[in-house]
């Protein structure tokens, strides 16, 4: 159980919530050695004008003027660096945009990379009343596209291009907007990758993509400095034309990616891939070219689990394999790791930082390294040499943990206190502060979105997933019948075919939680090309259980 904070340092905590950082110091508190380094204990941390001002051993010499907390047996970490989040691309003061800033901060997350470009570099973005003081260092990217095309997503941070002039001066344009980072489109052909990342590097811009369109090995020799997810490496057991198709379909949705339509050449492609050969091989590029790899495990794992089709299921369990023995080999092989959650505003589901860091542990990549990811070279990939470090002159973003991270990962979750830019706030308020109303909401729709999308890909079991496996379960409609085995066998005689099936549409209406582990969805569904459009209403109840929320009952109806 999360040890208490004396009253009088919550009410200081409290008394310190203002629009500027004011100098304050943390008394008798450990830091967490990253980079090679040993713990430091019982250390006072002055922070001061938004920098690390001062850090020696635990004294009583007084600080004359500046606020103490006491953070004796407390423990002390850089804030966390997101490299890979996209943001709505709406105005500075857009509640959307605060309440995405305030979920990113409460998680310990103190500054971002927003890849769809939607603010500027280095902006400090205010949250909600309730949480004023609050802010979140945020760099943009932006995305060069091949033209003419019509993107499945409409980024202000997107530069179309169709020659190598042009897609030099598209970096020349991201820099004018003062981006940190060129982000190259997996639909680019070759010549325009290695033109965009030779401009980068006259204009000292980061540049980065996701090598599932081009070569992989051409984009690394090129000198990109970051490439993301795991699927870049699969790029590699393609040809041209092969590459072209999935980078199309990526384009389109991740439904399109994984599914019925290219879901047999994804996996026939990571079918080829040895991780101990061809897979060593391209981590060994790597690291001899000093590339960042930013995996996104927990943001491919998620969704090959929700779009990938029943019938692939055991090469989803070899894909996911082969993802945890690559990013091992990466370690083992010295390549650069960058950590990025694929947070994304236009998804209802948004997986958080902690989520892709715990799915590396999970893969076998001991905590020291998995934090180090997300500090320290992440400033590095950023060129920020202020950020993610605990040392004099460092940018004042720091977490204050109740436990060692490296012997309790968890404590990652709910950090004691977050300081950013030298303010601070206790951990519990800005918890407190969200809204979590509406992330389950989002968490519900996002449920019934890929149900959807199994019902059209004609998989009546991946649909069958939303529901709680329990022979509790309910289903009403003409007649009642209670479990999910029942039900899944309904559907069956019911829908024998995908003619059958139709194309199913939900439109939720109306949803009410009822606790923060209940829920009611009111909604329409209809099937379209079938005889006679059949339609109707549902009313469900849904429960949150530790895999995410659940139907428990489904009460739906059919009009005349």
């Amino acid at each position: 159980m999360m040890k208490r904070w004396c009253l009088g340092i919550m009410l200081w905590a409290c008394a310190l919530w203002g629009q500027q950082s004011v100098p304050v110091v943390l008394k008798n508190v450990n830091i967490v050695a990253l980079g090679g380094g040993v713990d430091q204990t019982n250390r006072d941390v002055l922070l001061e004008n938004g920098k690390i001002a001062s850090i020696r051993p635990a004294s009583n010499k007084p600080f004359p003027g500046i606020e103490q907390i006491n953070a004796a047996g407390k423990w002390l970490v850089p804030g966390l660096i997101d490299l890979h989040v996209n943001l709505i691309g709406a105005a500075p003061d857009s509640m959307l945009l605060r309440e995405e800033a305030a979920e990113l901060l409460a998680a310990g997350v103190t500054t971002v990379l927003d890849l769809s470009g939607a603010v500027e570099a280095s902006a400090e973005h205010v949250f909600p009343d309730s949480l004023a003081a609050a802010s979140v260092q945020i760099f943009r990217a932006c995305a060069v596209l091949p033209s003419p095309t019509t993107p499945f997503q409409s980024w202000p941070g997107q530069i179309f291009v169709k020659s190598e002039q042009e897609a030099r001066q598209a970096v020349r344009t991201a820099q004018a907007r003062n981006a940190q980072m060129v982000y190259c489109d997996p639909r680019l052909e070759g010549q325009l990758v290695k033109a965009v990342v030779q401009e980068a590097q006259a204009s000292s811009l980061t540049s980065a993509g996701t090598a599932l369109g081009y070569s992989f090995d051409e984009a690394t020799r090129a000198g990109l400095n970051i490439i993301y997810d795991m699927n870049s490496l699969m790029s590699a057991s393609l040809g041209g034309g092969e590459r072209k198709q999935l980078a199309q379909a990526w384009s389109e949705s991740p439904a399109a990616l994984y599914g019925t339509r290219s879901g047999r050449l994804f996996f026939e492609a990571w079918g080829k891939l040895d991780p101990m050969k061809e897979g060593r091989k391209k981590m060994a590029l790597l690291a001899n070219r000093a590339v960042f790899l930013a995996p996104m495990l927990a943001w491919e794992e998620k969704r090959l689990q929700e779009y990938a089709h029943t019938t692939y299921a055991a090469q989803v369990q070899t894909v996911r394999e082969k993802f945890y023995a690559l990013l091992r080999a990466a370690f083992d092989l010295q390549v650069p790791l960058l950590i990025g959650s694929g947070y994304s505003a236009r998804e209802d589901w948004r997986p958080t930082l902690q989520e892709e860091m715990e799915a590396w542990v999970k893969a076998g990549i001991a905590p020291r390294y998995v934090l180090e990811a997300a500090t320290i070279n992440a400033g590095h990939a950023l060129r920020q040499q202020d950020l993610g470090q605990i040392g004099e002159g460092m940018r004042a973003d720091v977490l204050v943990l109740e436990d060692h991270p490296f012997q309790n990962f968890a404590t990652l979750r709910q950090p004691a206190l977050v300081i950013q830019n030298g303010i601070v706030h206790t951990g519990e308020a800005l918890r407190q502060g969200l809204d979590t109303a509406s992330r389950a909401q989002r968490e519900i729709r996002a449920v019934l979105a890929w149900q959807q999308q199994a019902w059209n890909d004609a998989d009546l079991d991946r649909f069958m997933r939303g529901y709680w496996q329990s022979d509790s379960t309910v289903f009403a409609s003409s007649e009642v019948s209670r479990g999910w085995r029942p039900m899944l066998e309904r559907y069956r005689r019911g829908y024998p075919t995908p003619e059958k099936m139709g194309k199913l549409q939900f439109t939720i209406a109306q949803i009410d939680m009822m606790s923060p582990e209940w829920a009611k969805v009111l909604g329409a569904w209809e099937l379209s090309g079938l005889p006679e459009n059949p339609h109707g209403w549902f009313t469900l109840i849904l429960r949150r259980f530790s895999q995410g929320w659940r139907i428990v009952h489904d009460h739906t109806s059919t009009a005349k």
